[in-house]
């Protein structure tokens, strides 16, 4: 779980993204294993969102069935689920991720894990809901799909389903 606490400018996005020219993050990673993301600039506070300071990850089967009956959100990409969880620590939101096999072989669908966990990870902490949990069920168009409409898609994910968690 990594720890996000700390403010949180509003164009962290932007500011620390590492991308290659193709909008991807595999790319600008690779050959470098071990490559973090640039610090936070002196952007400010940001006033959208209440942020998490945790991510945790959903892995049991119980928890990805009681998201089944909770509140979506549809994007080109993937479709995003959220239910509160009152069993998580305050500060924390989890993310459960499917990708199912007909998306393509092992490395299709491992890519598309590898940009939706990228994705959620420069996203979640500035618009993501605490206490909540989240399943994203990726589509087709995640494999190709522009790395920032990828971002933009999930953020306005987020923004939708706020309302829904209150």
């Amino acid at each position: 779980m990594a720890d996000l606490s700390g403010p949180r400018p509003c164009n962290t996005r932007l500011e620390n993204s590492r991308l290659s020219k193709t909008g991807s993050p595999d790319a600008a990673t690779r050959g470098a294993p071990n490559a973090r993301r640039g610090k936070p600039g002196a952007a400010g506070k940001c006033a959208v969102g209440t942020g998490v300071g945790k991510l945790g990850v959903i892995k049991k089967r119980r928890d990805f069935l009681a998201l089944r009956s909770a509140a979506k959100a549809h994007s080109p990409g993937f479709l995003m689920a959220a239910r509160r969880n009152p069993d998580n620590a305050p500060d924390e939101a989890r993310l459960g991720l499917t990708v199912t096999k007909k998306l393509g072989g092992a490395v299709s669908r491992n890519r598309i894990r590898r940009r939706l966990r990228a994705a959620a990870r420069e996203v979640f902490p500035a618009f993501a809901a605490p206490g909540v949990d989240y399943v994203l069920i990726a589509r087709p168009p995640a494999l190709r799909r522009d790395y920032r409409s990828l971002l933009d898609d999930m953020e306005r994910a987020l923004l939708r389903l706020g309302p829904a968690l209150k």
